[in-house]
């Protein structure tokens, strides 16, 4: 892929009304990009001719399911069968474009479990854009290096609803909110009057025992 693939793929993906955001390789380089507002035609050819692009996901973009080599045999089926576009990746697995989906928010299928090697990328993700391409030694899973592209597709297909038996990953629980820590000045009143309890307490015991003897 040229810098001159880039950018075509690149302009197309800005009149589909896809938000983009210049890429590192595969890594946003741009601060606060999940919220920024949709650049200008201009704007994205000047970071597509510099280098990588990145379709970002959820919200009025695509969802996206990133499918490795190494996912198991159900989802590479899914994969063949996917009507909607589909970009071949350098690691020779699979991007699938669906229409976005509320609230459907980024996930890492870890190994061991059914999602092995499947991405999701939902709100607050990217992909790399079609025409983008990483030099060899970028990525240590694929050496090589390679090329993003359409997989019998133009991009231009519309954009599928998300399976029904397709589980959507389980979005993340709140954070608990931390206990405000005690001013300083509190705590040191604390300490001190804790101090002098124990010291009285310790008074008392003494007298006591006197008493006894």
């Amino acid at each position: 892929m040229t810098a001159a693939d880039r950018v075509r793929e690149a302009e197309a993906a800005h009149r589909r009304g896809w938000a983009l955001t210049p890429l590192d390789g595969k890594k946003p380089t741009l601060k606060g990009w999940t919220t920024a507002p949709i650049p200008s035609l201009m704007r994205v050819q000047v970071w597509a001719e510099a280098g990588n692009v990145g379709v970002r996901t959820g919200g009025d973009g695509p969802s996206v399911v990133d499918i490795d080599p190494g996912a198991s045999e159900e989802w590479t089926t899914r994969a063949a069968a996917h009507t909607g576009p589909r970009v071949r990746t350098p690691r020779w697995g699979w991007h699938l474009y669906f229409a976005s989906v509320a609230g459907l928010g980024c996930s890492v299928g870890q190994v061991g479990t059914p999602r092995q090697g499947v991405d999701i990328r939902g709100e607050g993700g990217q992909a790399v854009a079609p025409g983008g391409h990483l030099d060899p030694g970028y990525d240590p899973k694929n050496p090589s290096g390679g090329s993003y592209c359409w997989d019998g597709c133009t991009g231009d297909e519309p954009l599928p609803p998300w399976p029904a038996d397709w589980v959507p990953p389980a979005p993340k629980p709140p954070r608990r909110a931390r206990a405000a820590s005690e001013p300083t000045a509190d705590r040191w009143a604390k300490t001190a009057v804790e101090r002098e309890l124990r010291a009285a307490a310790t008074e008392a015991e003494l007298a006591r025992v006197k008493a006894a003897y």
